[in-house]
């Protein structure tokens, strides 16, 4: 069977999970080729590895994620590896990573020589990000889950450093401040509003938050002591504009705030500006 004959023998499938992009996952994979153009320039070649084609498609239709599957996902244009013990990275924090570097680049007028502090960590694809960008920047991921930063200390080759911590414990605390400090914590109340996909596959202690805004609570409860310029930057539900707003204001009245909205036109990160 060619890649041509499987990628259309699929389409008419009509399964949900089995969309034009997961397909296109799936030939990649099988035959071992980095992107769309090499798999167009081979399109009507014999399949490759045809002796798990229909294991896989036996996993994919019954829901379980490609990015697990072929563990890899694209993230701000590359690859990073993926399993079971952390989300799989959404466009929505791709879109984060783009807007804290632009914000990042502004408020610190270019400088490298910057500490910067992911929370949350999971499989170290904002850290990554961060430090491919600023490559002089001294950048800390943190995270509870030690199997999640097995993942990460894969990704991020030794250049972020990795620490199992807790934010939520009382206990913690950071020995240096820090200019930036980027998050995509867990944020969703009602297990009803996670979809049953995610909910089965992905970790769960990653996606859930009661109540929604904790997390971004005890975030900045930790860095309410430093003096420098400080940025926060967040990724957050579409519905938690209004009780964020109230919690800065709280915490932080004298700072610096405002949201943006996502590529789909939903309330999706808050920006925080302290001491500025």
């Amino acid at each position: 069977m060619t890649n041509r004959q499987l990628y259309f023998l699929l389409l008419k499938k009509n399964n949900r999970f089995l969309n034009e992009r997961v397909i296109k996952n799936l030939l990649l994979y099988l035959n071992n080729f980095e992107n769309d153009l090499a798999l167009f320039a081979h399109f009507d070649d014999e399949v490759q590895n045809s002796n798990k084609i229909d294991r896989f498609i036996k996993q994919l239709c019954d829901g379980f994620p490609i990015q697990y599957l072929t563990g890899r996902a694209h993230f701000f244009s590359k690859n990073y590896y993926v399993n079971q013990d952390v989300l799989i990275p959404r466009p929505e924090t791709e879109e984060l990573v783009i807007k804290s570097i632009d914000l990042i680049k502004h408020i610190f007028k270019g400088s490298n020589k910057l500490k910067i502090i992911d929370i949350g960590t999971g499989s170290g694809v904002i850290a990554d990000s961060l430090k491919r960008t600023f490559t002089d920047a001294d950048v800390v991921g943190i995270d509870v889950s030690e199997s999640a930063l097995k993942v990460a200390k894969f990704n991020t080759n030794g250049k972020v450093q990795l620490k199992m911590m807790d934010i939520l414990d009382d206990d913690t605390h950071f020995n240096y401040s820090f200019d930036v400090i980027i998050s995509n914590p867990p944020y969703i109340e009602n297990e009803s509003e996670i979809d049953q996909q995610v909910f089965q596959y992905e970790p769960k202690q990653a996606l859930i938050a009661q109540p929604c805004e904790k997390y971004y609570q005890n975030i900045i409860k930790r860095f309410l002591h430093q003096k420098n310029p400080t940025l926060f930057c967040f990724e957050i539900g579409e519905t938690m504009e209004e009780c964020l707003t109230s919690l800065v204001n709280i915490l932080l009245p004298n700072s610096q705030f405002y949201f943006e909205k996502d590529l789909y036109n939903k309330t999706r990160f808050l920006f925080i500006i302290m001491n500025g």
